[in-house]
Parts: structure tokens; C-alpha cells; sequence
């Protein structure tokens, strides 16, 4: 039998991947504004499970939009960086928290401001490393800032409105 979590977790993987090929991605509102949606599994996943799982689903995420992009591995770079950088993140935003058996990050779990305030960073991590890739000099550099502050902010405004559609609040 399939763990409840897991199952959960391939769903939301299939899930975050349609929506950013099928819909995302054809979606064009300006030369500077790529939203990134598929961030949000990286986010929600349990911050429990052991490091090298969560490294190997950020490489899964990555290749998958790598594959059907036809980009480079850059996806894939930027999303196990995001994958290492998570669990120092929660850590760092939580002190003297213990994490223990914590389920997935969640505005129920932790609040409002530390979700958001932990979404936001790795958006804007995951987008710091996913453009200078993409550029990979510091040509168009004022351009690339331009472009992952204005995506950072719209993928933001995505995650939280998926997390508050899909995750109510306790009472």
C-alpha cells in the first residue's frame, strides 16, 4: 500500500508540472515577468524528509521542465540549489523552533509571514541562479535583476494564492 504522503507528493508533482507547461508557460505578460509556479512543490515538501530525497525531487522537478523545455540542465541546477538551500532556510527562519516531524511548510503551520517570508527567498534564490545561468554573463546584467525581482514577485503572488485557495486555515 502507498503511503498517503508520498502519493500526496507524485500528485502534486504532476500537478505543479502541467500547470507550468500547459499553462504557464504560454503565458506572456511581458518581456520581464516569467512566472514560475513548479517552485511550489519544492516548497510544500515536508521539511522531514531526509536531505537527499529532497535533493533528488528537486533534480526530478528540474530535469522534467529541463526535458520539456529543451533547456540545458538549467532548471534542473537551479532547482536542487533551491532543494539544499530549503532546510538551512527553515532552519535559519525558525531558531530555537524544533523542526522534529514537521509536516510540509504551510501558513496553518508556521504563519503567514514566515511562509511567505520563506517562499520569497527561495523564489528569489531559485530566480538569482536560474537567470545568471540563462545568461550566464554580466552583459544584460541589470536586465536579468530587472527580471527575476518582477517574476520573483508574481510566482510569490502565486504561491500564496495556491497555499490560501488550497490550505485552510485552522480555526
Amino acid at each position: 500500500m502507498v503511503n498517503p504522503m508520498w502519493l500526496s507528493l507524485i500528485l502534486r508533482f504532476v500537478l505543479v508540472v502541467l500547470v507550468q507547461l500547459a499553462i504557464l508557460n504560454h503565458l506572456h505578460l511581458s518581456l520581464y515577468i516569467h512566472p514560475v509556479f513548479y517552485l511550489f512543490f519544492v516548497i510544500k515538501m515536508p521539511l522531514s524528509l531526509p536531505k537527499w530525497v529532497q535533493l533528488l525531487m528537486g533534480f526530478s522537478l528540474g530535469l522534467t521542465l529541463d526535458i520539456f523545455e529543451g533547456s540545458p540542465g538549467i532548471h534542473s541546477a537551479a532547482a536542487v540549489f533551491i532543494a539544499f538551500v530549503r532546510p538551512y532556510l527553515a532552519s535559519f527562519l525558525s531558531p530555537g523552533r524544533d523542526m522534529g516531524p514537521a509536516p510540509e511548510p504551510s501558513v496553518n503551520q508556521f504563519g503567514m509571514q514566515w511562509f511567505a517570508t520563506f517562499s520569497f527567498v527561495l523564489l528569489l534564490l531559485h530566480h538569482f541562479s536560474l537567470y545568471f545561468l540563462e545568461e550566464f554573463s554580466f552583459a544584460g546584467f541589470f536586465s536579468s535583476i530587472l527580471r527575476m525581482i518582477l517574476s520573483t514577485l508574481f510566482s510569490l503572488l502565486l504561491v500564496l494564492l495556491t497555499e490560501y485557495l488550497l490550505y485552510r486555515p485552522r480555526n
